[in-house]
């Protein structure tokens, strides 16, 4: 779409109709309240709260930045790249090496890394909460079940206990490419524009959400593929270590009642065909 935007801007100009201009206007306003009511005197108990949340992101932020820049390039490209070779396969190690230099060539690296950290710490902070409800009860296991349920039905398998408990629609299976485009949205916007501003970020992180669901998508339709296999080995790390647990007997009995009505169906389907 930027391609095509700067080949025919200047012929095929955007509507104006389409223009929404109060919408800066409104964003500033908003962000100038926020400002204010964050360096008041008298906070509200909201805004304590936010100004610390505030100053843990700033700190978690600027603590990646500085230590991926201390890694250097080659520590960077070599932790990055070793991690996809163990999670990804040998093609998506490729692919990410050619990432880390690409980044470097066009001088690039720290901006890249700055956009990294800040991918880290809003990944690392958005997974925590998910990640210490599935391992303090039953949920990860629960959520094993419900794989091992659709699974065994999908596959015409009577007892789900005989299927893995990852699965290829997971959503685990979004988070290496939304992680991977929105580090490579974010290079490219502050690439092309000098002072980008929060439509355009807001922009780029639509696209990265879309192209993420596109890629998800993707594997999906072509599981066999050496693309599809990387893709899914990622979100099948994912599940093993932190998303699903294997389930006790009596919880597969969810799985197994889940499936009788299914079931039903199918089979009088199959009679009357």
């Amino acid at each position: 779409m930027v391609l095509v935007y700067r080949a025919f801007g200047g012929d095929y100009p955007w509507p104006n109709d389409l223009v929404w201009n109060s919408l800066s206007a409104k964003l500033d306003s908003f962000q100038s309240w926020l400002l204010d009511q964050r360096s008041a005197e008298d906070e509200s108990a909201f805004f304590s709260i936010f100004n610390a949340f505030a100053t843990l992101v700033d700190n978690l932020v600027d603590w990646f930045t500085r230590f991926l820049l201390w890694l250097s390039w080659l520590g960077v490209a070599a932790v990055g790249t070793i991690t996809v070779l163990r999670f990804g396969g040998r093609r998506a190690a490729g692919i990410t090496l050619a990432a880390f230099a690409s980044f470097a060539l066009v001088g690039l690296w720290e901006a890249s890394m700055e956009t990294l950290a800040l991918m880290l710490a809003a990944v690392g902070l958005s997974l925590l909460p998910s990640v210490v409800a599935l391992r303090a009860g039953e949920v990860a296991q629960y959520h094993g079940v419900e794989h091992k349920a659709i699974a065994a039905y999908e596959q015409g398998i009577d007892d789900p206990a005989g299927v893995p408990k990852e699965h290829d629609r997971c959503g685990s299976n979004l988070i290496a490419p939304l992680l991977a485009f929105s580090i490579a949205g974010q290079v490219i916007i502050e690439r092309l524009i000098e002072n980008p501003g929060r439509l355009a970020r807001g922009a780029s992180a639509l696209a990265s959400l879309s192209l993420a669901v596109e890629t998800f998508v993707y594997a999906e339709r072509n599981p066999d593929s050496a693309f599809g296999r990387a893709l899914h080995r990622s979100g099948y790390e994912i599940q093993r270590v932190l998303a699903t647990r294997e389930p006790t007997p009596e919880q597969l009995e969810v799985a197994r009642a889940a499936g009788v009505g299914p079931w039903v169906v199918y089979a009088l389907a199959n009679e009357n065909t």
